[in-house]
């Protein structure tokens, strides 16, 4: 029966265990299969996004190249429609044209078509015919171009007489050009006085202008144009505002600060600045001529201006081509043509601020500075004033002046008497420290007594005696109370000493200071008499020598 029951035992154990361990191996085989499946699952959510986006950025692509495409059509479309103007085609023939005839062959086109109103196909064909020296209607296109646009023809005129050495072109050019508004703004006709009904105060200088005003100024053009250039600037300064604004001021007044930069302040500083300007107006209009004599040729940067104005005149879009070529620039990023003003209608500067710069900028022509000198010299001479006064302005000096914990103003008429007084009141109460008073001493003598005479009525003698000798103590304290309050006078009395002995010092310091500045203003004063007398001077009519 034992036997029978072990084995039993034995097999329901050996069941057990095999149980168990099926139950962990499908556990695993579970655990297995959700971790495939869950890779699985993340694997076709990956690829399906990938593939969406892959889908994505093929339609995105094709959308581009489809609106690219569409792009490119558009924009060939619109240079076929700009093509077909008659404008563009006369712009055409005149860039090959011109640069045939810069180079020294035959003209690739010969004919330009007229077109209604444009001023370009007349122009062009009189610049060729006296270039070539082949046209007998050189003139008469040239009157007519200049009806169509007479800004544009004199400015081309004068582009082609210097780029290619005509000089006959120049003359009626630059006097037209002269006697417009600085800005080119218009192609108004000039008034008889020779000013664009145009022009105004705080007139803005385009670039074209300023290029004909600096080499007129040097002589390039000949004596007419020199004096024709004077007459008109002094006409512009007449109507421009008599006294420069406060931020033009203050850049006049740092820019010929900027002629002497030096360490001294005040007067003297002051004195530096104006002897230096007027070294500066001294030397540059002593030896100036009437009449400056032109340098052989031009200078290649002018050369090289007048080709970019002539390509520029030659490239800009007629008024019917600037709706096409404003689309073009809306489809094509960094497509210009048509769009921005050319180089010589941008501004250079106001006249005021171009006329400094030929007053003080390295590299100015003697002439074109002299010309600056001698119209500019009312707004320079408010500059000279603005620096004199403000000068006069700091004249009397004052000093803080500190000592220990004591401070006060003092001028080289002496110490702020408000300050000073003050300081008094203060060194006085720190002079008169708080003493024990007597009638408190007397009470506590009479409280010592009166201990005292109660402890030797009760027997108590030693109590009795210690209580006579507290007596001592308000003596005592009483007594060093009072040195102390010796000691704290003698020394606030000595720094109070000290402190005045220091303000006669500092008095006597800007006294002198003030005599040296007075004299360095005396010196100012005197600088600033001669550089308006030479700047009086300079004022000349135009066409006189500018020597001194």
């Amino acid at each position: 029966m034992n036997y029978l029951s072990d084995s039993a035992n034995h097999i329901s154990e050996s069941v057990l265990w095999w149980g168990w361990g099926d139950a962990r191996q499908n556990r695993a085989i579970n655990s297995l299969a959700e971790q495939t499946q869950s890779r699985h699952n993340r694997m076709a959510r990956a690829a399906s996004r990938s593939n969406r986006q892959l889908q994505e950025r093929i339609t995105n692509e094709i959308s581009g190249v489809q609106g690219r495409f569409d792009e490119v059509l558009e924009i060939i479309e619109l240079r076929f429609q700009l093509a077909e103007y008659d404008e563009y085609q006369v712009r055409t023939n005149a860039r090959k044209t011109f640069r045939a005839l810069a180079a020294q062959t035959d003209p690739v086109s010969s004919e330009f078509h007229d077109v209604d109103g444009y001023w370009m196909p007349p122009a062009a064909l009189a610049m060729r015919d006296l270039i070539q020296g082949t046209g007998i209607d050189m003139q008469e296109n040239l009157d007519r171009a200049r009806e169509r646009d007479r800004l544009r023809t004199e400015l081309l005129a004068l582009s082609v007489g210097v780029c290619f050495e005509q000089p006959l072109l120049q003359p009626p050019a630059i006097s037209h050009l002269l006697a417009l508004d600085p800005a080119l703004e218009s192609d108004g006709e000039p008034t008889e006085e020779g000013i664009s009904q145009e022009a105004g105060p705080r007139q803005v200088v385009s670039n074209g202008w300023r290029q004909l005003w600096k080499q007129c100024a040097r002589g390039d053009f000949g004596a007419a144009a020199y004096q024709q250039l004077q007459t008109r600037l002094r006409e512009l300064v007449e109507a421009e505002p008599a006294t420069l604004s406060s931020a033009q001021l203050r850049t006049w007044t740092d820019a010929i600060r900027a002629l002497a930069p030096t360490s001294a302040t005040g007067a003297e500083g002051v004195g530096a600045t104006i002897d230096s300007l007027y070294e500066h107006v001294k030397d540059s209009l002593k030896e100036v001529p009437a009449i400056p004599t032109p340098a052989e040729g031009l200078q290649s940067d002018d050369l090289e201006q007048w080709r970019h104005f002539l390509q520029e005149l030659i490239e800009e879009p007629s008024a019917a081509e600037r709706p096409l070529l404003e689309a073009l620039r809306s489809l094509r990023s960094g497509y210009t043509a048509g769009g921005d003003d050319p180089t010589w209608k941008q501004p250079a500067g106001g006249l005021p601020d171009l006329f400094l710069h030929d007053i003080v900028a390295d590299g100015v022509a003697p002439a074109q500075r002299a010309i600056a000198l001698r119209l500019a010299a009312p707004w320079l001479l408010q500059t000279v004033d603005a620096i004199f006064h403000g000068a006069a302005a700091n004249s009397k000096l004052s000093r803080e002046l500190r000592h220990r914990a004591l401070r006060v103003t003092v001028s080289s008429d002496g110490a702020d008497p408000v300050e000073l007084e003050k300081l008094e009141r203060r060194i006085a109460s720190w002079a008169r420290p708080e003493i024990p008073s007597s009638s408190s001493q007397a009470a506590i003598v009479a409280v010592c007594l009166a201990v005292a005479f109660l402890f030797f009525t009760c027997d108590q003698a030693v109590l009795g005696v210690l209580s006579l000798l507290g007596l001592a103590i308000p003596f005592w304290r009483h007594r060093q109370a009072i040195a102390t309050a010796e000691d704290e006078r003698l020394t606030y009395e000595q720094m109070f000493a000290e402190l005045q002995r220091e303000i006669a010092a500092t008095k006597i310091a800007l006294a002198d200071e003030e005599r040296a500045q007075e004299r360095a203003s005396q010196q100012v004063k005197h600088s600033a008499s001669r550089l308006r007398n030479v700047l009086s001077g300079s004022t000349m009519r135009s066409g006189e020598s500018g020597s001194l």
